[in-house]
Parts: C-alpha cells; structure tokens; sequence
C-alpha cells in the first residue's frame, strides 16, 4: 500500500514504496490529519477547524467542510464494519462540549452522541477490538463509548504527568494484538492496560542520558 504523510507548511505527500517515488499535493498547506473512508473518498485536516475533501487526482484539498451540518471545530474521523463515518465536533474550540455525528455511507446523518466534555484540539478516536470506541480528550480523559447503548465510561490518567496536565495532548493512539490501548503525547507514551473495570495506566518516556533506555 501507499502511505499518505501529512506535514507541516508542504502539504500532503503519497509515497509509492514499489515506485519508490511521491506525489505532492495540498501545497503549501499544514496538514494535521488525513483519511481515506471505506468508500475510498480521502479527507483531509488543516490545521484550522474544518475536515474537508481532498481529491487526490487533482492535489486540492477543498476549502469547504464535508460535514457541513456539524460544528465548526472538526477533530477527526474514525469508520466502523458498517462503512460508517464517526466524526468528532464541537460548536467551538475550548468553548463548546464535544459531539460524535455518525453519517452513513453515502455520508447522511444517522445519530449523534453528545460528550460531557469540551474538546481542546488534535482529540483522538480508535474503535477497539471489542466493538467499544475510545475518545482520547485533552487534560488526560480518555472515554469508553458503548455504540449500542451510548453510555459512557470516562477515566482520567493525569496522576502521571503531576503538573503538566492540562498540556498533555494525545497525538496518536491505537491498540495492539494483546489489546492494549496505546496513547502517545507530547511527554510521553501512555501504556493502558484494559482490566475488569478501569484500566491501569503507565507513562513509558525515554531516558534523557540514555535515549536508546526506556524508563
């Protein structure tokens, strides 16, 4: 496969491994995320508020939203087994509690799921192995999303950062074979081990005398 790179002031790089060559495009643009649906639509995030199409054949990343009934503060994308499209929201950055709109495939709205929390910028989503879908928020929240019932479980791992809390962002995040959740940030990665009722969090950083060590 192809791997899209998204990168800060050059736009949006697809790098042909087999060709070993690129193709260039959203030039000049911030990238701060890139998605490719089921249907093989690709999306694309400024670093302004708005998910927006990106046409790949062309290399323009167009300046409407593709949601443009949700809030004006697009964080991200996931898609289920269904071929649906997740889409985390808000009315406002910092200001406004966040939303999940779900859209069917042929990107018509379906359901919402309001959050009791504010979204900050660069949140996270991972639908787990169990079906569950995580939402990492910023201050160290992490939500388990039941799509069937909608309740939601929020746990809190700011015990390991002290002070720094309300700076911790989580960049990325994804779970491994064993089922382990994996947050990364600015400070460090996030090891969570999902147990019988909340999970076990551990900050995993890298030893400054000895980068090669971790601690």
């Amino acid at each position: 496969g192809n791997l899209w790179i998204g990168t800060l002031g050059y736009g949006l790089y697809k790098m042909y491994s087999a060709k070993k060559s690129f193709q260039a495009g959203a030039q000049g643009r911030s990238i701060a995320g890139v998605w490719r649906d089921p249907q093989g639509r690709y999306y694309g995030k400024t670093f302004s508020t708005l998910i927006s199409f990106y046409d790949p054949a062309s290399g323009i990343l167009d300046s409407k939203s593709a949601f443009p009934d949700a809030g004006k503060n697009q964080e991200c994308l996931v898609f289920d087994k269904s071929a649906n499209t997740w889409l985390l929201c808000s009315g406002d950055v910092l200001t406004a509690k966040g939303t999940i709109r779900v859209y069917d495939p042929q990107l018509r709205f379906i359901r919402e799921y309001p959050l009791d929390d504010k979204l900050s910028h660069r949140e996270q989503m991972l639908f787990g192995r169990d079906g569950n879908l995580w939402i990492a928020l910023g201050s160290c929240k992490l939500i388990r999303l039941d799509p069937a019932s909608g309740r939601q479980e929020l746990f809190n791992y700011a015990h390991l950062f002290g002070d720094n809390t309300t700076a911790v962002r989580v960049t990325a995040m994804t779970e491994d074979s064993k089922g382990l959740l994996w947050l990364g940030t600015q400070l460090g990665l996030v090891k969570c081990t999902l147990g019988a009722s909340e999970p076990d969090f551990q900050l995993i950083q890298a030893d400054a005398k000895n980068p090669d060590r971790k601690s």
